[in-house]
């Protein structure tokens, strides 16, 4: 069940943390607008470990000997990018207008790459994707909602912590899926 619930729910603390730098930036929130960033996150977070599942799949027979090496790897990855980003100097990146639907899913798709590469680590350890994908989308959808309308009021700082946070639990996965397939034939 942690990769199931966990994993999916990690992955949407990068769309938290973006969500609560734009928060910052507004004077005030817009329910159709923190809707729109809401929504449009979750959409992403729905649909890249989708993909990535599938792709991993159509090639997980061929690399079954070392799938949880490649599921560790990919993890661990994407745990230590969210560690260094949430280090950087400066509590959030560049201010960006996501009111902007072209900057919005610009940026949609650059905190959902993640979830991609969690789709194919899933495929590699042969888990079904949907209750992982839903569970994404829930999750990336609440923690977004609440990233804009907390912004202004707990600052950056905070959402980067997620980030942080996340990384830490995506190695620990990572870490996990490989002891069971080394140590208890998983």
């Amino acid at each position: 069940m942690i990769d199931t619930i966990l994993l999916p729910v990690t992955l949407a603390f990068d769309a938290f943390a973006v969500a609560v730098c734009y928060g910052t930036t507004l004077p005030k929130t817009g329910f159709q607008g923190t809707f729109k960033v809401a929504f449009s996150f979750a959409a992403f977070q729905f649909a890249m470990p989708v993909i990535g599942w599938h792709a991993g799949s159509s090639f997980q027979s061929a690399i079954r000997e070392f799938d949880h090496w490649i599921a560790f790897g990919l993890l661990l990855y994407v745990g230590l990018g969210m560690i260094r980003d949430s280090r950087k100097v400066g509590t959030c990146p560049e201010k960006s207008d996501l009111s902007r639907l072209s900057v919005l899913l610009l940026y949609a798709l650059a905190t959902s790459l993640d979830a991609l590469a969690a789709g194919v680590a899933l495929s590699m350890i042969a888990k079904p994707i949907w209750l992982p994908a839903t569970i994404a989308f829930a999750s990336t959808f609440v923690l977004s909602l609440a990233g804009v309308v907390s912004g202004a009021k707990t600052g950056a700082s905070f959402g980067m912590k997620a980030g942080l946070y996340g990384g830490f639990i995506l190695i620990g996965i990572g870490t996990k899926i490989l002891a069971e397939h080394l140590f208890f034939g998983g």
